[in-house]
C-alpha cells in the first residue's frame, strides 16, 4: 500500500456515560476511570418491568448516558410530537452527524448536496417496544420514529446528501461493520465523503432480565476483560460517528487527520457449536486477510484492541484466534518469530461497559485517542489471567498500567508509524477487524503542506467568530472555546500535534471558525492578536464583562445593512476591506448578517484546519406521551443548560445555509429571526379539542375586508368586481376570521404537541414541524369537522395558517387565481364600496413596488426594508413554495391570474411590478412571450424534485 493510500477519519463525535468528546474520553482512560453505575432511578420510570417482583431493577448495573431522552428538536426542525415518537437512537444519530461534520472543519452547508454516504449501526429497539405497551402506536409518526432504517435515512435527508444510506444491525459488530461499508463505498467511488458509526440506548427492563437468564451479564456488575474472575458483560450506552474520506482528498484538502484506516474487513464464522460462539478459525482468516491486502507485516502492529466483553469463555476463544492469526502472518516474513510482549491487548469494555452496536466504534475512538497522545490505557480490573488464556510463544501481552505506546519497528530497525487493530464480535458469528495507523505527515513524501509558516509575533490580528442559535448557546460556546485552548490539566492530557500555543494555532482556529462552522443568528466575534489575547476576550464575553475588541449582535435586529443591499459599490467597497484588513469593519459587518468570503483574509497564507469543540445542543426531554416518565421536566446537561426566552426558530429542513461567495465579499440583506418560546413542551397530548365550523367564524373578516376596500378606495387605488366567482363554502357568521385561525392554531397545535402559543399564524407549516406524515392527519379533521375538502397539498399551497383560514374562508379560488367578492356586510360608512373586492394594480408602480415589497417580506418573514425592489427573488430566499404562495397572495390582492413562473421570468420587484402593472392594464410585457413560463424550465424543476406536480399543472394551467 502506498503512502497515500488509506482512508482519512477527518471528524469525530462521540457521547458516552461522562464523556462527550475525545478529550473526555481520553481523560477518563488516562485517569482510569470505570463509568459503570447502577441503574439510574429516572430509568426506572421508564419501563415497568424495571420495578418486577424478582428484584432486577436492584441487580442492573451498567454505563448510562445522562439526558438519553433528550433532544435539541427545534435545531433540527423537528416538532415535539414527532420527537416523542422518535427512537432516541434516531434523535442521538443526528447530533452525533452534525458534530462529526464540525470536528472535521466543516460546514454543513458545503456537503449539502454532495455524495456523502451514512452507515450507520444499530441493534436495539427498546423504544419501539415501550411505545407498544404505553403509547398509542397508532400515531402517523410512529412508522417512522420505529423504523431502523431511518436512523441513517434521516441524516442523510436532513444534510441533503446524496450518497449511500444505509443502517445495518449485526449486534456486537453493527458500528464495525457500517465503518467496513463505508470504505467499501469510498473505494468503489460511490460516495465523496462518508458518515459511519454507530449508537445504542438500553430502554427495556425485559431485555436486561432475558440476557441475565441467559447468563450473558456480569454478576458483581464489573467488565473484567481477560481476568480469571471473569463472570460477563456489563451493558453500556453510548454513540460515535466518524467522517471519512479517501486520505489523499483529505491531504489535498488541508484536512485535520486523526488517524488512517489502512485496512478493514468483516465475514462469518459459519456453522459452530452454538450461534452465538466465536469461530476462532474466521477470526483468524480475516486478520490474516486485511493485514495481507493492507501489506502491513504483523511485526508492526504493537497493540490490539480487543473485543474483550468479559466473559469467561468469549475471551480465550478472542485470543486464540489472535495467536493462530499472528502465528501465520509472522511466518511469511522475514525472521518467522513473533518478539515476545510487542503487541498490547486491551478493552474499553472495563472503563464503558459493552456498547453493544456500538462497541467496535468506541474500541477505536480508545485507539485514536491513545494513538494522539501515544500513550496505552490500562486494562482495568485485571489481576489474574484467565487460566483458558496463554500467551506463551505469541506476542501479546495485557495491558495492565498506563504506559508509553511504543511503535513497531521496521526491518532496518527505524520506528515505523503506530499501528492497532481492533475487533469486533456480533453474538450471531459475524467478525468484523480494523486496522488504523497514526496519521503522521512525512517530509519528502510528497504530501501537500497543510500550514505555511506564521510569526504570530507579528502582531497579525485574527478575526474569531461564534454563532448559535440564541445567546445562551452562543455564551457557552465561548466557554467551550476557551476550555479547549486552557487545555486540560495534567500531562500527558494534550494530544500530540495539538498544542493549542504552537505557532500559528491563533490563524487556523480563526479559520476554521470562519469556514468550519454555520453562520447562525446570535453572533459574537472576536479581534484577538495571539492566544493569550483571545482567551482574555473570551473570558470577559463568557463572564458578561465589557471589554475592547468583541462585537456582538443578533441577525435581523439592526436594519443598517439593508440600506445597502444589492448596491454594487457597496459589495466593492466591502471586499475593498477585507483585502485591506480592516478587521474592525468587517466584523460589524458580519454580526449584522452579512456574508464574508473569509479566504480574502488569507491570500498569502494556507491555513488549516483544526479540531475544535463543536456546537452545543440544547437537552429538552421528550419521551412517550402519557407514560410515567413523559412530564416535562428542565435538563441540566454537560453540553447545553436548559434555555429560557426568546429563541430563533431554525431552518426546518436542513443546515443553516450561508450564500456561497465565488468573487469577493457577496452583501446579502440578514435573514429574518422567527423567534417562538421553545420549553420542550412534552405534556399529555390534549384531548376534546373544539373547532367551530365555518358558519360561526366569519362575520367580523368580511367587515375587515370591506372596512379594507373602503380605505383603498379612500386613496384612489381603483377596485372593481371579480369577473367570476365560484360557490362559496358556508360563511361564518360570528366569531370572525380571527377565531377561524385560533381554532386553526390550536388544532395544529395538537397534532405537534405544541402549545398553542408556539404556533404563529404567520409561521411556516414546515418550520413548526409539520412533515407530510402529520399534515395528512390534520387536513383529515381539518376536512372532517369544516366540511371542506382540502388535499394535503394545501398546506404546501397555504403554507401557514393565515393563508390556509383564508382558503377556507373562500377568499381564494386556485381554479382561477382570482379573488372572490365577500358577502356585503352593509355599514354606514361603507355602503358606496360594496360588492366589490378586488383592485386592479396601480398605474404608478413606485407605489406597486411598495405594495410588493411589503407583502414579499411578508412572505419571507423578512423587514420590508431588507426586500430591495433591485434584488434577484432567489437571492433574498424565494424558493417555488413560498412562491406558490406569494403569487396566490398578488392574484387574490389584484385579481389577476399570474402563474408562479412569472418570478422567474420577472426576477425582482421593479421588473415584476412593471409586468404586473401592464397586466393589470391589459398590457403585455415587452418580453412577454405567448405564455408566462418557459415550460422547459417547468419540467426540469419537477425532474429535479424542486416542484411537485400538482404545483407544476397549475402552473402550466393558462
Amino acid at each position: 500500500m502506498t503512502e497515500n493510500k488509506g482512508i482519512a477519519i477527518v471528524g469525530v463525535s462521540l457521547r458516552f456515560p461522562g464523556a462527550e468528546s475525545l478529550a473526555d474520553l481520553w481523560r477518563q482512560l488516562v485517569d482510569e476511570q470505570c463509568v459503570i453505575s447502577d441503574l439510574p432511578a429516572a430509568r426506572r420510570d421508564s419501563d415497568e418491568s424495571f420495578s418486577a417482583s424478582d428484584g432486577e431493577a436492584s441487580r442492573i448495573r451498567g454505563g448510562f448516558l445522562a439526558d438519553a431522552d433528550a433532544f435539541d428538536a427545534s435545531f433540527f426542525g423537528i416538532s415535539p410530537r414527532e420527537a416523542m415518537y422518535m427512537d432516541p437512537q434516531q434523535r442521538f444519530a443526528l447530533e452525533l452527524a452534525w458534530k462529526s461534520v464540525e470536528d472535521a472543519g466543516y460546514q454543513a452547508a458545503a456537503l449539502q448536496g454532495s455524495r456523502t454516504g451514512v452507515f450507520m449501526g444499530v441493534a436495539n429497539t427498546d423504544y419501539t417496544e415501550l411505545l407498544e405497551k404505553q403509547a398509542d402506536v397508532s400515531d402517523a409518526c410512529v412508522p417512522t420514529g420505529t423504523s431502523s432504517a431511518i436512523i441513517a435515512n434521516r441524516i442523510s435527508y436532513w444534510f441533503d446528501f446524496h450518497g449511500p444510506s444505509l443502517t445495518v444491525d449485526t449486534a456486537c459488530a453493527s458500528s464495525l461493520v457500517a465503518v467496513h461499508q463505508a470504505v467499501r463505498a469510498l473505494e468503489r467511488g460511490d460516495c465523496d465523503h462518508a458518515l459511519a458509526g454507530g449508537v445504542n440506548l438500553c430502554w427495556s427492563g425485559r431485555r436486561f432480565a432475558a440476557l441475565r437468564r441467559n447468563g450473558m451479564l456480569s454478576d458483581n456488575g464489573l467488565c473484567r476483560a481477560f481476568d480469571a474472575s471473569a463472570d460477563g458483560y456489563v451493558r453500556a450506552e453510548g454513540g460515535a460517528v466518524i467522517m471519512l474520506k479517501p486520505l489523499a482528498t483529505a491531504l489535498a484538502d488541508g484536512d485535520a487527520i486523526h488517524a488512517v484506516i489502512k485496512g478493514i474487513g468483516t465475514n462469518h464464522g459459519g456453522r459452530t457449536n452454538s450461534l452465538t460462539i466465536t469461530n476462532p478459525q474466521a477470526h483468524a482468516d480475516l486478520i490474516c486477510s486485511v493485514y495481507a491486502e493492507a501489506g502491513v507485516a504483523a511485526s508492526s502492529i504493537s497493540y490490539i484492541e480487543t473485543h474483550g466483553p468479559g466473559t469467561p469463555l468469549g475471551d480465550p476463544i478472542e485470543i486464540h484466534g489472535l495467536k493462530t492469526a499472528f502465528s501465520r502472518l509472522t511466518e511469511r516474513e522475514e525472521g518467522g518469530t513473533a518478539k515476545p510482549s510487542s503487541c498490547g491487548l486491551g478493552s474499553v469494555k472495563t472503563n464503558l461497559g459493552h456498547l453493544e452496536s456500538a462497541a467496535g466504534i468506541a474500541g477505536m475512538l480508545k485507539v485514536i485517542a491513545a494513538m494522539e497522545h501515544r500513550t496505552l490505557p490500562a486494562t482495568l480490573h485485571f489481576d489474574r489471567l484467565n487460566p483458558l488464556i496463554k500467551l506463551d510463544d505469541s506476542p501479546f501481552y495485557i495491558v495492565e498500567r498506563t504506559q508509553p505506546w511504543e511503535p513497531g519497528r521496521g526491518t532496518d530497525g527505524e520506528p515505523l508509524p503506530l499501528r492497532a487493530g481492533v475487533s469486533s464480535f456480533g453474538f450471531g458469528g459475524t467478525n468484523a477487524h480494523v486496522l488504523l495507523e497514526a496519521y503522521e505527515p512525512r517530509s519528502g513524501s510528497g504530501e501537500p503542506e497543510t500550514s505555511a509558516p506564521v510569526d504570530e509575533a507579528a502582531d497579525v490580528l485574527r478575526l474569531v467568530p461564534l454563532s448559535a442559535k440564541d445567546g445562551e448557546q452562543l455564551r457557552l460556546m465561548a466557554r467551550n472555546l476557551l476550555n479547549d485552548l486552557r487545555g486540560p490539566e495534567g500531562a500527558g492530557l494534550v494530544p500530540a500535534g495539538q498544542d493549542r500555543a504552537g505557532p500559528g494555532v491563533l490563524r487556523d482556529i480563526a479559520y476554521t471558525l470562519q469556514v468550519g462552522r454555520e453562520a447562525m443568528a446570535h453572533r459574537a466575534v472576536f479581534l484577538a492578536a495571539d492566544r493569550t489575547d483571545l482567551m482574555a476576550r473570551l473570558d470577559a464575553f463568557v463572564h458578561d464583562r465589557q471589554a475592547p475588541d468583541i462585537w456582538q449582535g443578533v441577525v435581523g435586529q439592526d436594519q443598517r445593512l439593508s440600506l445597502l443591499a444589492g448596491d454594487e459599490d457597496a459589495t466593492a467597497m466591502f471586499r475593498s476591506w477585507i483585502e485591506k484588513r480592516k478587521l474592525a469593519k468587517v466584523a460589524e459587518l458580519w454580526t449584522l448578517g452579512c456574508d464574508i468570503d473569509w479566504n480574502l483574509l488569507y491570500a498569502d497564507e494556507a491555513p488549516r484546519r483544526l479540531h475544535l469543540p463543536a456546537y452545543p445542543f440544547q437537552r429538552r426531554k421528550h419521551w412517550i406521551p402519557g407514560s410515567s416518565a413523559g412530564s416535562e421536566r428542565p435538563l441540566r446537561s454537560r453540553d447545553a443548560t436548559a434555555a429560557s426566552g426568546e429563541r430563533p426558530e431554525p431552518r426546518p429542513s436542513g443546515p443553516v445555509m450561508s450564500t456561497a461567495v465565488t468573487n469577493g465579499t457577496a452583501l446579502q440583506p440578514p435573514a429574518a429571526v422567527v423567534s417562538a418560546s421553545k420549553r420542550g413542551f412534552t405534556a399529555e397530548k390534549p384531548r376534546g379539542v373544539q373547532l367551530l365550523s365555518l358558519a360561526e367564524a366569519d362575520g367580523d373578516r368580511e367587515k375587515d375586508e370591506v372596512r379594507d376596500i373602503s380605505r383603498l378606495a379612500s386613496r384612489g387605488i381603483p377596485v372593481a368586481t371579480p369577473t367570476r366567482q365560484r360557490t362559496r363554502k358556508a360563511a361564518p357568521d360570528r366569531g370572525g376570521r380571527a377565531e377561524l385561525e385560533r381554532q386553526l392554531v390550536q388544532s395544529l397545535a395538537e397534532v405537534l404537541y405544541m402549545e398553542p402559543n408556539e404556533v404563529g399564524v404567520d409561521q411556516k407549516f414546515i418550520d413548526v414541524g409539520l412533515d407530510s406524515v402529520i399534515a395528512v392527519e390534520w387536513i383529515r379533521a381539518v376536512n372532517d369537522r369544516f366540511g371542506a375538502a382540502l388535499s394535503t397539498s394545501h398546506v404546501y399551497d397555504f403554507p401557514s395558517v393565515r393563508a390556509l383560514a383564508g382558503e377556507l374562508t373562500g377568499v381564494y379560488d386556485p381554479s382561477t387565481g382570482t379573488a372572490v367578492a365577500p358577502q356585503a356586510v352593509l355599514l354606514p360608512a361603507e355602503e358606496a364600496v360594496r360588492d366589490v373586492s378586488v383592485r386592479h394594480p396601480a398605474s404608478d408602480t413606485a407605489s406597486l413596488e411598495a405594495e410588493l415589497t411589503e407583502s414579499l417580506a411578508e412572505a419571507l418573514y423578512m423587514a420590508k426594508a431588507d426586500v430591495a425592489v433591485d434584488s434577484k427573488f432567489v437571492d433574498i430566499g424565494l424558493d417555488s413554495i413560498i412562491a406558490v404562495e406569494w403569487m396566490n397572495t398578488v392574484n387574490t390582492r389584484y385579481g389577476t391570474s399570474l402563474p408562479v413562473a412569472a418570478v422567474y421570468e420577472h426576477s425582482t420587484i421593479r421588473e415584476f411590478a412593471v409586468h404586473l402593472a401592464q397586466r393589470g392594464t391589459g398590457q403585455k410585457s415587452s418580453d412577454a412571450q405567448t405564455s408566462d413560463f418557459d415550460v422547459d424550465d417547468v419540467l426540469r424543476q419537477v425532474q429535479s424534485g424542486h416542484l411537485d406536480l400538482e404545483q407544476a399543472e397549475r402552473m402550466l394551467q393558462l
